[in-house]
C-alpha cells in the first residue's frame, strides 16, 4: 500500500516526511502554523505575506527572482490557508538543489521592499473588492463566522475591515510575521530521488539549527467546543449581479481530527454526497433525478488537530429553484438521518475509497499531497496506516450510529448568497418550517 513508502523523521523543531522515488519531477511542501489570535491585522498580513516573499530575496529583485525560476523551469507557490503557511516547490529532479538555493534566500534574506509592498497592497485590495461579489465565498465565510468566534482561525474579518487593515500593513509587520514563521515548528514533506531528499534534509537542518526559540504548534487546548455557536441560523446575503444563489448548509461537530468517530463520519458524508464525485445520494437525486443543480456535495471542513470542525453541504440553485432545491436537499438529509445507509452503499463506498487509494500509487505527486495532509496533522506512519485502514472495519451499524449522533437535520445552519431579494421571504419561511 502507498503508506509503506512513507517515512517521517521528527526533530526538535521540524519533521521531514519522505517518499523516495526515482522520478523526473521532485516536489516538496513546507508548512508552518502561524495562528495566534486571528486579529484583523494578522489576517491582512497573511494576504500580503506570500506575495512579498516572492518579490525579492537575497541579491535578486522581483524580476530577477522570477527569471531565475523561469530559467529553472521551476515553481515556488506560497499560500496561507486557515492561518497555515505552505511553500510548494516543484522542479525537474536534476534542478531541485538549485531551487532549494532560492528557497533559502526567501527564508533567510527576504527583501520586503516597500515599493513592492505598495504594489501588492493594491493587488490584494482589488481582490478583496471582487470577493464582495463572489457568492460562493460570501456564503462560506458567513457560515463559518456564524459558528466560530472572532479569535478562531476559521473566522474571517469583514471585507471592509480587511481592506482597511491591508492598507495599514507595513514592512515591520511583515518582518515580525516572518520571525514568527522562523519560530514555529515546520513540517516538510518531499517526494523525489534519494539525493534530493538528502539535500533538503541537510538544508532544513542547517536553517533550523540557528533557531534557538522554537514555538511548537501543539494546539490541544486552543479550542473549546463551548465557545462555538451551535444554535442554527439562517444567513442570507444579497448579491444582485449573480445568476445563482450559493448555499452552505451544515453544522459544527463536537469532535476533532483525532476523534474515534472522525473517519466514520467522513465515510457517512461520502455516501451522502462524495466531494467532487457523482456517486453520492445528493448528486443522484437533487441533480440527476430532479435537475435542480449542477453540483451538490458534502464534506468535513475546518479540522486541524484538536480543533473542532464542522460538516457542510455545498451547492447552488437558480433563484426560482431555490425553494425546491432546499426542500429536496433537506428531504435527503432527513431520509439519511432517519434510515441511514444500506449494505450495498457500504460496500460501494468502501470500494470507491480503496480504489482512490490504489490510484494514488500511480502518482507520486498525489501520494505526496496525501502524505503531507496527514503530516500536517502530526500523524506517524503507523497512525496514517491505522487511520486509512479504519474503513475496512466499518459496518452498516457503525455508520448509521454516527449519522444519528452527528447529522441531525434539525441542527443545521443555512447560509445563502446571491440574487435572493425576490425569494428572501420564501427562504425565511422554509427555514422556519424545515
Amino acid at each position: 500500500m502507498i503508506y509503506d513508502k512513507f517515512k517521517i523523521n521528527s526533530k526538535q523543531n521540524y519533521s521531514l516526511a519522505t517518499i523516495n522515488n526515482n522520478v523526473a519531477i521532485t516536489r516538496a511542501y513546507l508548512t508552518a502554523d502561524l495562528h495566534e489570535n486571528n486579529s484583523v491585522s494578522d489576517q491582512a498580513s497573511f494576504l500580503i505575506y506570500p506575495e512579498i516573499l516572492l518579490s525579492g530575496a537575497g541579491q535578486k529583485n522581483r524580476i530577477e527572482f522570477i527569471n531565475a525560476l523561469r530559467e529553472l523551469g521551476a515553481e515556488i507557490d506560497i499560500s496561507v490557508n486557515q492561518n497555515r503557511l505552505t511553500f510548494k516547490l516543484t522542479s525537474l529532479s536534476d534542478k531541485f538543489s538549485t531551487l532549494l538555493d532560492l528557497l533559502q534566500d526567501i527564508i533567510q534574506t527576504p527583501t520586503f521592499n516597500s515599493k513592492e509592498l505598495e504594489r501588492i497592497k493594491n493587488n490584494v485590495t482589488n481582490k478583496l473588492e471582487l470577493l464582495k461579489e463572489d457568492s460562493r465565498y460570501v456564503s462560506d465565510y458567513a457560515f463559518r463566522n456564524a459558528i466560530y468566534p472572532a479569535n478562531n482561525r476559521y473566522n474571517n474579518a469583514p471585507l471592509n475591515k480587511l481592506i482597511t487593515a491591508v492598507n495599514n500593513v507595513n514592512v515591520k509587520d511583515l518582518s515580525d510575521l516572518h520571525q514568527r514563521f522562523l519560530n514555529k515548528y515546520w513540517r516538510v514533506s518531499i517526494a523525489g530521488p534519494g539525493k534530493n531528499i538528502k539535500i533538503i534534509s541537510q538544508i532544513i537542518e542547517s536553517v533550523r539549527k540557528n533557531q534557538i526559540y522554537i514555538q511548537d504548534d501543539n494546539n490541544d487546548n486552543q479550542n473549546n467546543f463551548q465557545k462555538i455557536n451551535t444554535q442554527p441560523r439562517l444567513l442570507l446575503h444579497s448579491i444582485p449581479g449573480k445568476q445563482n444563489i450559493d448555499f452552505v448548509i451544515g453544522a459544527p461537530l463536537p469532535l476533532d481530527f483525532y476523534h474515534n468517530d472522525y473517519m466514520s463520519v467522513s465515510f457517512a458524508l461520502a455516501v451522502l454526497g462524495k466531494w467532487g464525485g457523482f456517486a453520492g445520494r445528493l448528486m443522484s437525486t437533487v441533480r440527476e433525478k430532479e435537475g435542480l443543480t449542477y453540483g451538490i456535495y458534502s464534506r468535513l471542513n475546518c479540522f486541524y488537530k484538536r480543533e473542532f470542525g464542522c460538516w457542510q453541504i455545498v451547492t447552488f440553485f437558480s433563484p426560482e429553484k431555490s425553494i425546491s432545491g432546499l426542500e429536496s436537499t433537506f428531504r435527503e438529509i432527513k431520509n439519511f438521518y432517519n434510515k441511514g445507509i444500506s449494505k450495498s452503499e457500504l460496500e460501494k463506498f468502501k470500494t470507491i475509497m480503496k480504489t482512490g487509494e490504489i490510484l494514488l500509487q500511480d502518482s507520486p505527486l498525489s501520494q505526496l499531497a496525501s502524505l503531507h495532509s496527514f503530516h500536517e496533522q502530526n500523524l506517524s506512519v503507523i497512525d496514517i496506516k491505522n487511520k486509512l485502514n479504519e474503513v475496512d472495519y466499518f459496518d452498516v451499524k457503525t455508520i448509521n450510529k454516527v449519522i444519528k449522533k452527528y447529522l441531525n437535520p434539525e441542527q443545521l445552519f443555512v447560509s445563502g448568497a446571491g440574487p435572493i431579494k425576490e425569494f428572501q421571504h420564501d427562504i425565511n419561511q422554509f427555514f422556519g418550517k424545515k
